[in-house]
């Protein structure tokens, strides 16, 4: 019998790969290590340098995926809830990305990251391209800009009549709240909205629990 199927596809470029399905029958783990040692080697024959892997934090897979060398790279919050009318804020410099705020992005990631992240998923400005995640729906990008720095960045993505953001912002910038209504109002139509948060982003966390959504589950991303 078939004891487990698993699907990796290359993320932004083929040094960085992401397991995109996973299905093990229970209580097979001699098999269950093999295949996933198969699909590492896989990888690495394509020149895959590394391999994430998202998983519900309490998901049995965790420590299975650990045994066979997979290493935590981080712990991300689902928050689930709609758009509401909010007090206005100040106004903040909120535009469109473009391919020259790469680099901009890139140093505000070694802000905002831990650096246990940053040795996993990646330290250069090649390996953090090559790990940005595809995202499957209509999308758009946006940066917060302040002294001609990025502060702050955010995508909105359209999928499946939901909502979805993504958003990540300096530890020191305080109008993280308004970078996050300036998407809420972009998702406002969705009835509902999800915002994945990282949780070393505590700034974003308080805004969205201010903004009434509520934790739906958690992730540990493995690499």
């Amino acid at each position: 019998g078939i004891a487990g199927i698993v699907a990796a596809r290359a993320r932004s470029g083929s040094r960085t790969w992401e397991v995109s399905h996973l299905f093990l029958a229970k209580d097979d783990d001699a098999n269950h290590v093999n295949l996933l040692a198969t699909l590492s080697q896989s990888v690495a024959r394509r020149g895959g340098e590394r391999i994430f892997a998202r998983l519900l934090s309490d998901d049995p897979l965790v420590d299975l995926a650990m045994r066979c060398g997979f290493t935590p790279s981080g712990h991300e919050l689902l928050y689930r809830g709609r758009w509401k009318p909010a007090p206005p804020l100040p106004p903040v410099a909120v535009r469109k990305k473009t391919a020259a705020d790469d680099h901009g992005l890139f140093r505000l990631y070694g802000a905002c990251t831990p650096q246990e992240a940053r040795l996993t998923s990646g330290m250069t400005f090649g390996q953090w391209s090559a790990s940005k995640e595809r995202t499957r729906g209509r999308s758009q990008e946006y940066v917060l800009e302040r002294d001609g720095e990025v502060r702050g960045w955010l995508k909105t993505i359209r999928r499946f009549g939901d909502g979805m953001m993504l958003v990540m912002v300096h530890p020191k910038e305080e109008p993280a709240a308004a970078l996050i209504d300036y998407g809420l109002e972009r998702l406002r139509a969705h009835a509902r909205i999800f915002c994945l948060v990282q949780d070393h982003q505590t700034l974003v966390q308080n805004a969205m629990w201010q903004r009434g959504f509520e934790v739906e589950s958690e992730y540990v991303t493995l690499v």
